[in-house]
């Protein structure tokens, strides 16, 4: 790969790739950050259907309360 750079030694070529290598693996999210997140998502969508269910029995009962005070 070296030779089809144009005027870059193989040296450079060499601390070229060894930098992007290290930067890769500075960024790398791992196989346990993606389960992690999963789980956290997970987590969060239950939350979600507990919220909407509360906003829902708060609803109906501020239209009981509405209908009782007609």
């Amino acid at each position: 790969m070296a030779e089809t750079l144009e005027g870059i030694s193989s040296k450079v070529y060499r601390a070229i790739v060894t930098v992007v290598d290290h930067r890769m693996l500075e960024i790398k999210v791992t196989r346990q950050d993606f389960d992690e997140l999963k789980g956290v998502v997970r987590e969060l969508a239950e939350a979600q259907k507990r919220t909407e269910a509360c906003v829902e029995e708060l609803a109906e009962a501020q239209k009981r309360t509405e209908t009782e005070g007609v």
